[in-house]
């Protein structure tokens, strides 16, 4: 087993390689896919005892949506890497790196990946979903789940607020799309806590034994997809090197409610934390 020692001092491509990533991206349409054709699908896949079923309209539905890209043979790695892959490949060849099923809390469909990815893999399986047409507004979350196989880790409330923090401290950096969203952080259902175990908070810490990214959400393209990863990644990093150093957070300065609304205002505004704070 790695040591956590060895997450916090690792640089570039070394960082990458300790990290398994996935995602999840809503849409409110994509394609010509709609509840309707979800129906459809569902008619059309007779097992419906089966606990297959889902896995079966998934793979229709996807094969469906991926027909007229892959007749017009869009190329969508080519900005990412020099290895491409066909949409059959992703979607549908064994083992699979995507799945699509309906999602309640959107009108559209739930693309998500399946298992950790590598960060190369999750560049690809981005840059294939993204190439399809969805429509996507700030109602669509993009979550981003992060996992260190060779660490034994678990929650830390510590690790959470560092997170939180290295985000906010560099909120500018985040795609403008992203930024837009979370300007409406304080109404958002999606959000119901900073420094908490529960699901619908900042950054959770999912049942699956990784941190999720709730933050992110109306992201539109492959581009942001990789700008919210490597955020992600630098402050899952900087999240145990604070546990792991003597460093107080700000949180560990501040009373929890001052905390609390530093980060709001931080979100609603653009600025950095440290801007908020000394403002």
């Amino acid at each position: 087993m790695g040591k956590l020692a060895d997450l916090v001092a690792a640089r570039g491509a070394k960082l990458q390689a300790m990290v398994t990533c996935g995602f999840e991206l809503e849409t409110q349409m994509s394609e010509e896919l709609t509840r309707k054709a979800y129906m459809k699908a569902a008619t059309t896949v007779r097992n419906y005892n089966s606990d297959q079923h889902e896995e079966c309209v998934s793979r229709y539905m996807v094969r469906n949506a991926c027909s007229r890209a892959e007749a017009e043979h869009i190329h969508p790695l080519a900005n990412f890497v020099s290895e491409r892959m066909t949409f059959d490949e992703f979607f549908q060849t064994p083992p699979r790196l995507i799945e699509v099923v309906a999602d309640t809390s959107v009108k559209g469909f739930e693309f998500r990946t399946i298992g950790g990815l590598s960060t190369k893999k999750f560049m690809l399986a981005a840059a294939s979903v993204f190439s399809l047409d969805h429509k996507i507004d700030p109602r669509c979350s993009f979550h981003i789940h992060l996992g260190l196989p060779d660490i034994e880790f678990g929650y830390s409330e510590k690790v959470q607020a560092a997170m939180i923090e290295y985000l906010t401290s560099h909120i500018k950096d985040m795609p403008r799309t992203v930024r837009t969203r979370l300007k409406r952080i304080r109404k958002l259902k999606w959000f119901q806590g900073l420094i908490s175990q529960e699901k619908y908070s900042f950054i959770n810490f999912h049942d699956q034994g990784t941190w999720e990214f709730r933050c992110f959400g109306n992201v539109k393209s492959a581009k942001d997809a990789e700008i919210c990863l490597r955020l992600a990644i630098k402050a899952l990093q900087y999240g145990y090197s604070m546990q792991a150093s003597d460093k107080t957070t700000r949180l560990d300065k501040l009373d929890r409610y001052t905390w609390q609304q530093a980060v709001f205002t931080s979100c609603e505004t653009g600025r950095t934390l440290a801007q908020t704070l000394t403002a």
